[in-house]
């Protein structure tokens, strides 16, 4: 089974010295419409489990990023694109 382009990019990223959040973040970013200089400023004190505190690993914040740019609300009244966010943080995390 091949490899998705966005794993593979985030590896890459990740190898070259950014930290797990930037690299899931950064290689996603653009499926998004987001630029990915924004997406690894933006994911960077997410390094280290949360600012290099050893608490919550970046790959997992990172994707937690990624799961509301697709499927996370914008709008206060949204409420089931809140929950469908929340539900599927829950089943990532489970698979995690």
């Amino acid at each position: 089974m091949p490899i998705d382009p966005n794993v593979m990019r985030a590896l890459n990223l990740f190898n070259k010295g950014f930290n797990c959040s930037q690299s899931i973040l950064a290689a996603f970013a653009k499926d998004f419409g987001m630029d990915e200089v924004q997406a690894l400023k933006l994911a960077t004190g997410l390094g280290g489990g949360m600012g290099c505190t050893a608490r919550t690993c970046g790959a997992v914040t990172g994707a937690f990023l990624v799961i509301g740019l697709k499927y996370g609300s914008h709008k206060a009244e949204d409420k089931d694109s809140k929950a469908k966010t929340y539900a599927k943080v829950r089943e990532f995390i489970e698979e995690f």
